[in-house]
């Protein structure tokens, strides 16, 4: 009988964490399926091309629910929520419709996290959108109250002894690119948490805005060393997105030498991913930016000398007006492509989005819409 209970409990000591081991790796594979499925969503969503689907809002929704509930300490959760924070959802009946389906169940008891924290969570987020705010022309006051509700309930979760919510909160609350106070604190108080090296490296955006290139590239260099163990939910390594913070850096800088050394890094480490393709777009807009500006300059300067020459011989003539006309013309150019051939050209300037595009998204492609 003794003998029979030991096996029994041996057999249960093998085949426990077995089974735990499967049902985490499980998990983990179903999330990244949830979590690309959504991207595809972002992805469309954020492009300048027709929506196909009036329901990806719908869509998101539902992602977003099932990557924060099932792996709120996840790198996809924090992905998501980033981008699902920024969202600017089309008005649509369906989406509508969704939006008011979860206030009639939630809105009342928001700000009570004891069950439902991820559906409350997600709620909140598309209640304090503030590109809703500003695309919605039926905005009324009575979305400003929930709008006001909602804000208090993510500064309550903010709070939350829930650990990776918390997290998540605090960085629903500064979705900014140039705020780094939130995110510093962030890492102080919880320097372990998997998705930490992401918090890190998002503090880039507020150098480059304020063109602190090196700060930026020096940064990034040395959290690529730090996190060289980390993977991404896409499957490479987080240095991967580290040189793609460094090769932006370094075009920002004109530093074409350096840029093309991390951008070819890149592709060695990731060939053909979106990072890469990206990557490579924003170097080749970035050259053909500096050649359209130095050929402009160029002509201004030809334009200048012939106009020189001209009114030298018969500076009344009508071919001097001419001439002075082409030149003053191409000055024009110059003030307004915003292009100045000083020490650097700046690539944020360059390409800065449409007041619409920034409202549609920062990202490009033309992926079908697949729930």
């Amino acid at each position: 009988m003794k003998k029979n209970l030991s096996i029994f409990f041996l057999t249960l000591l093998i085949i426990i964490p077995f089974s735990l081991a499967n049902a985490q790796t499980k998990n983990e594979t179903d999330i990244n399926l949830i979590y690309n499925k959504s991207f595809k969503l972002f992805n469309s969503l954020y492009s300048n091309k027709p929506l196909k689907d009036n329901k990806l809002a719908i869509y998101l929704f539902d992602y977003g629910v099932e990557i924060v509930k099932k792996a709120p300490k996840s790198i996809e959760a924090y992905i998501f929520i980033t981008h699902f924070r920024k969202a600017a959802f089309p008005i649509s009946l369906e989406y509508s419709d969704k939006l008011n389906e979860l206030k009639n169940k939630y809105l009342k008891e928001i700000d009570k996290f004891d069950n439902e924290i991820a559906e409350k969570f997600i709620l909140i987020l598309a209640l304090i959108s503030t590109n809703i705010m500003e695309i919605n022309p039926w905005y009324s006051e009575k979305d400003l109250e929930n709008f006001n509700i909602a804000n208090e309930a993510l500064i309550k979760l903010a709070n939350h002894k829930q650990t990776d919510y918390a997290i998540l909160a605090q960085i629903a609350i500064s979705p900014g690119y140039d705020d780094t106070k939130i995110k510093d604190e962030i890492i102080t108080k919880y320097p372990n948490h998997p998705f930490i090296p992401l918090v890190k490296l998002s503090k880039t955006d507020s150098y480059l805005i304020y063109n602190n290139y090196d700060e930026a590239i020096n940064y990034a260099i040395k959290l690529s060393q730090e996190y060289k163990d980390v993977k991404m939910p896409e499957g490479y390594d987080f240095k991967v997105e580290c040189y793609h913070t460094v090769c932006t850096g370094y075009l920002e800088k004109n530093d074409i030498e350096n840029a093309e050394k991390y951008l070819k890094l890149i592709e060695q480490l990731t060939h053909k991913s979106k990072i890469a393709i990206e990557t490579r777009k924003k170097f080749e807009l970035t050259i053909a930016a500096i050649n359209k500006a130095q050929k402009l300059e160029n002509d201004i300067e030809n334009a200048k000398r012939n106009l020189k020459y001209i009114e030298d011989l018969s500076p009344k003539s009508k071919r001097a007006k001419e001439a002075r006309r082409k030149y003053e013309i191409l000055q024009k150019m110059r003030v307004h492509k915003l292009v100045d051939m000083g020490p650097k050209i700046s690539f944020t300037n360059l390409l800065k989005p449409s007041e619409e595009a920034r409202k549609r998204g920062i990202e490009h492609g033309d992926i079908s819409i697949e729930p």
